[in-house]
């Protein structure tokens, strides 16, 4: 049993220095185009969108760093309608896992929202009267204006073409963000 474990031991460990020093191959390449499907979720509720990142730059400071640009566009019912550009810089730890960092930058097209009325429902008068009160002064019209978000991410493909994408970011377009990505 001893010379079982200390081969099983052995065999193990030969794989994994073997595996420590395969070179860690880039999912992206010069050219590249991912096309990318959103969901967001931050302050105002869900945000829905699509992006599209085209890979400008590869061996960036290592065989594995690449940049990309690219253009968004982002819906939520309270903040509205957000389009414009992103840059992310990208470097590849391990195999199939894509980290990266970037910036989102455009324009907020505003929206209404509006909580609506406590008319049609059965309630005492004087609760009633408060809630249309309530609801009357919470009628929100946002107006466009700038739009902007830094994040951090990871796309992990699972096969050449296709990746999922977590990503947490700070700014007006979403707080946590999960992709779904393809590329040409």
């Amino acid at each position: 049993m001893r010379k079982f474990l200390l081969s099983a031991c052995i065999l193990l460990g030969l794989s994994l220095s073997l595996n420590a020093q395969k070179q860690v191959q880039s999912s992206l390449k010069k050219g590249d185009i991912l096309v990318n499907g959103n969901v967001a979720f931050g302050i105002g509720g869900f945000f829905y969108g699509t992006s599209a990142d085209y890979v400008l730059l590869d061996h960036l400071g290592g065989a594995t760093a690449s940049l990309t640009t690219g253009a968004y566009a982002i819906y939520n019912s309270f903040i509205g309608f957000s389009t414009g550009a992103e840059a992310d810089y990208h470097y590849q730890f391990l195999n199939d896992l894509d980290t990266y960092a970037g910036l989102q930058l455009g324009y907020r097209f505003g929206a209404t929202t509006q909580l609506g009325s406590s008319k049609s429902r059965k309630l005492d008068p004087s609760v009633s009267k408060a809630l249309n009160k309530l609801s009357e002064g919470l009628n929100m019209k946002t107006k466009g204006g700038f739009a902007y978000n830094i994040h951090v991410g990871a796309r992990y493909f699972f096969i050449p073409q296709l990746a999922a994408t977590v990503e947490l970011g700070f700014g007006n377009i979403g707080l946590v963000r999960a992709r779904l990505s393809y590329k040409f």
